[in-house]
């Protein structure tokens, strides 16, 4: 980042010499800008241009202005303030609260941002209280954000990828428990239970949940719930998941909604045996690009 802001200061200074400007063309149109000796300065200069892509898509406004946070004291901050200091924490890549005092000397980025000034780490810590006094209102608000950006993708037929992602944990956070943790054995941890579009890879959900709840059925209630709000045109193609997933359960569900799905197997010895029987036999038919394939029907126990 140092060594891209001094070869951006050289190019400044030579267009300073010769009194021109930068030019910016593609998507349609332009962006002109100049060399101003009176501006103050933020080492966060990409923020300018993704403060737009935030103004003319609504989302600034609906992060700053349209949050569930609200104050009953005249000396508390504006909500807009303490929301505008959380995006900008977001943007910067700061991943926990102290991080946010780093930020308190920069006055361009609010400016920016469309908001007053920035706050400390205890004020949008003390913000971020509210959420757990008020759980329905603020998902209401984070799912009509999250319907805003995703919704239109999901014309095109697309996979849904379930999966789950243990975090370890150090220090005492909420949900931090001891149990399954490949990396990390014994250390307390907890469960990212997340569905994204496959092949692009686009997250469109997560479900944060404690160290005990790994298993595919924690995750599944939360994704099979966001399928039922989806219109019968938007919904996935093909479930997809790992041997968690693949409990009667989630298959039950996934055959309610009338959605294929794909789950990988546990290899018990029962299964294990069962395909070597298979392999050693015949019957198998041509499935395309040089592969051959066998269908067999089984019946879960689990």
């Amino acid at each position: 980042m140092e060594a891209v802001a001094r070869q951006d200061t050289t190019e400044i200074r030579t267009n300073r010499q010769r009194d021109s400007c930068a030019v910016l063309r593609g998507g349609g149109g332009s962006v002109r800008t100049h060399w101003d000796e009176g501006a103050r300065m933020t080492r966060l200069g990409g923020v300018a241009y993704f403060a737009e892509y935030l103004r003319d898509s609504g989302f600034l406004d609906a992060i700053l202005r349209q949050s569930p946070l609200r104050y009953t004291s005249h000396n508390a901050p504006r909500p807009a303030d303490v929301m505008g200091t959380l995006l900008l924490a977001v943007l910067d890549g700061i991943s926990r609260y102290a991080g946010i005092n780093t930020l308190r000397q920069d006055a361009v980025c609010p400016e920016l941002l469309g908001f007053g000034r920035l706050v400390s780490e205890d004020s949008v810590r003390n913000g971020l209280r509210q959420v757990s006094e008020r759980p329905e209102e603020w998902d209401a608000w984070i799912w009509s954000l999250t319907d805003r950006l995703v919704l239109p993708l999901l014309s095109e037929p697309y996979v849904a990828d379930m999966d789950n992602t243990v975090k370890p944990l150090y220090g005492h956070q909420e949900g931090a428990q001891k149990s399954y943790n490949p990396k990390k054995p014994g250390r307390p941890s907890q469960n990212h239970q997340t569905w994204a579009m496959g092949t692009t890879r686009l997250i469109l959900g997560v479900d944060v949940l404690p160290g005990k709840r790994h298993a595919g059925k924690f995750g599944a209630a939360l994704a099979f719930d966001w399928i039922r709000r989806l219109p019968p045109h938007l919904r996935p193609r093909l479930l997809r998941g790992d041997v968690g997933y693949g409990s009667s359960g989630i298959l039950d569900e996934a055959d309610s909604l009338a959605l294929p799905y794909l789950f990988k197997l546990s290899r018990t010895q029962k299964m294990k045996r069962r395909f070597r029987s298979l392999c050693r036999g015949g019957g198998w038919t041509k499935a395309g690009d040089g592969w051959e394939g066998l269908f067999e029907r089984v019946r879960l126990s689990g």
